[in-house]
């Protein structure tokens, strides 16, 4: 039988909203909108945003002192910004896709520059896994924190796989600890991730109670490798009673999401499971299921159970 093996982390897309730039008007410049003028400048901006800094200069500020003007002109630059940021976001998402990664970079960098997050998580990851260039953990580092800080929960649990994982940094209680505030807001891996932490000792004592109820709130929130988690969890009893049926049927749903270790580990149950359970055929089905998935150790079991039948 197989101990489950921590999944691959599965980030989806990063869906904070762009953090918009704090601007303090002074009473005086309120009163004297041609004042206010003055504290723009138009040498950062990119073109729309130049476009729409001189809408705002001309059309909301001169001559105007009304403050429902002012806040006009301030929610529309705030607006163009964020379409600019989304902008150069997929532009860079195009270049990724079509493995041009300097390119991507460029753009993800113009858009993390507007406080794009999605652009953020995206320049982080071309650093963590070395994508344009040589692998540069600081600079992901750096990137992911900007991102989790607009609200990106994706970055918090990428930060937690760094401590986890890389060796020249490894805190294993940081790591657990970025999982815990991405998964207080139910992020899927998240939860799948702290979860495993309680079930292996990672960064904490063993817990399977905490590991298991962890594992079914990933589940529901979608993590379907939690399937096979939950169902070896039934097996061996641990954190929950000792139930082969129950282990049995998430298996077989863990099959379902094409969890390779599953259609072993339902073979290996059918074949020395409980006398009440064990079924040669379906143990034959299981490891010739596994085997046509390139597992090895169901090759060989396939053999041996030929052999003995």
């Amino acid at each position: 039988m197989k101990s489950p093996n921590a999944s691959p982390i599965k980030i989806g897309s990063a869906t904070s909203a762009v953090k918009k730039r704090k601007i303090t008007p002074t009473t005086k410049s309120l009163s004297n909108p041609s004042a206010f003028k003055s504290d723009f400048s138009l040498k950062n901006f990119i073109p729309r945003q130049k476009s729409a800094t001189l809408i705002f200069q001309n059309k909301f500020l001169l001559g105007r002192d009304d403050m429902k003007y002012f806040t006009i002109g301030i929610l529309m630059l705030f607006s163009l910004v964020a379409n600019e940021g989304e902008e150069l976001y997929r532009l860079g998402k195009k270049y990724e896709t079509q493995k041009h990664f300097q390119q991507a970079k460029h753009y993800y960098q113009k858009a993390h520059k507007l406080h794009y997050a999605k652009a953020s998580y995206s320049l982080a990851y071309l650093h963590h896994h070395g994508l344009h260039g040589n692998k540069d953990i600081d600079k992901a580092l750096h990137y992911y924190q900007h991102a989790s800080k607009q609200g990106d929960t994706d970055s918090l649990v990428q930060i937690g796989v760094i401590y986890q994982d890389e060796a020249s940094i490894r805190d294993l209680r940081k790591a657990k600890s970025y999982y815990e505030k991405a998964a207080q807001k139910n992020h899927p891996a998240a939860l799948f991730s702290l979860a495993v932490c309680y079930e292996d000792g990672i960064g904490t004592a063993i817990d399977y109670q905490k590991a298991f109820s962890l594992y079914q709130r990933a589940l529901q929130s979608g993590e379907y490798y939690s399937y096979f988690r939950l169902a070896y969890l039934y097996q061996q009893g641990l954190g929950a009673k000792q139930n082969y049926e129950k282990a049995i049927e998430l298996y077989k749903k863990a099959t379902e999401h094409g969890v390779r270790d599953a259609f072993y580990n339902l073979a290996y149950i059918y074949e020395l499971g409980p006398s009440h359970i064990q079924d040669h055929r379906q143990a034959r089905y299981w490891y010739q299921q596994a085997a046509q998935r390139g597992d090895l150790e169901a090759v060989q079991a396939l053999k041996d159970l030929t052999i003995r039948n």
